[in-house]
């Protein structure tokens, strides 16, 4: 569930948007309002959202200022999270480049508009969190077989693992041709780099690992070190099973 801050000083506006709102989606648990920027600042001050409506012309403290603040202090967690509704292509241009802005939609466009924005910023939301949930449990799978993740290469092992559910390549995947080249090239490193931190915290792995562990978890006498492709392979199909990829 998210929380919606709608910045506005058209209060009826933001009444009638709240309702619409609530026919078409029932991804919100909280729906906030504030009719001007030094109340927005105190309820971004306070509170935490996911999703901020945020009009530019306000009285009090202008949208641009409460945009400022939020990229010099929480650019990171309100990264793609503002829609702005303005008719003023002045300040529009001011602040269109802004990490925080998600989209900008101009009033005269209506409500149909500004709702099809929230609706796609929902989507996006929750596509966010269900890759930060995948993160998560592919290091718990990494960590379940005793990957160092200090190692960079087990750093690299997770990436290839996002990266062949996000392509939806978990059936047919060919590390050298389709991931180490997007690895090399995020990273800044050769093919040899990454094949070589990633050898190297198999290897880890493999020593600092008990033998009943390794074979409890691939489901066979493991003898020697396992190659990447199939630690990659058997983790993912263990999130398949989860439902998570």
């Amino acid at each position: 569930m998210l929380n919606l801050l709608i910045v506005d000083d058209n209060l009826y506006f933001s009444k009638v948007l709240i309702n619409i709102i609530s026919q078409y989606s029932n991804n919100f648990k909280l729906c906030t309002l504030a009719t001007n920027g030094k109340e927005a600042l105190e309820q971004l001050k306070n509170s935490s959202f996911d999703i901020i409506l945020l009009d530019l012309r306000l009285p009090k403290v202008n949208g641009i200022t409460i945009l400022e603040e939020l990229e010099k202090n929480y650019e990171e967690k309100y990264e793609k999270s503002i829609i702005v509704v303005s008719c003023d292509e002045n300040k529009i241009n001011l602040v269109k480049n802004s990490k925080c802005i998600f989209s900008i939609v101009n009033k005269i466009y209506g409500i149909d508009v500004i709702l099809e924005n929230i609706l796609n910023l929902v989507k996006f939301k929750q596509k966010k969190k269900e890759n930060e949930l995948l993160k998560i449990k592919i290091i718990d799978e990494l960590q379940k077989i005793n990957y160092n993740i200090s190692y960079v290469g087990t750093i690299y092992i997770a990436d290839m693992i996002n990266l062949i559910i996000e392509k939806n390549k978990t059936m047919d995947f060919n590390l050298k041709k389709d991931i180490i080249p997007i690895l090399s090239k995020k990273y800044n490193k050769t093919p040899s780099n990454i094949k070589m931190n990633i050898k190297h915290a198999t290897e880890n792995m493999f020593f600092d690992c008990k033998q009943e562990v390794l074979n409890n978890y691939f489901g066979f006498n493991i003898i020697e070190k396992p190659k990447p492709k199939m630690v990659i392979t058997t983790i993912i199909n263990k999130l398949i099973d989860m439902g998570i990829a």
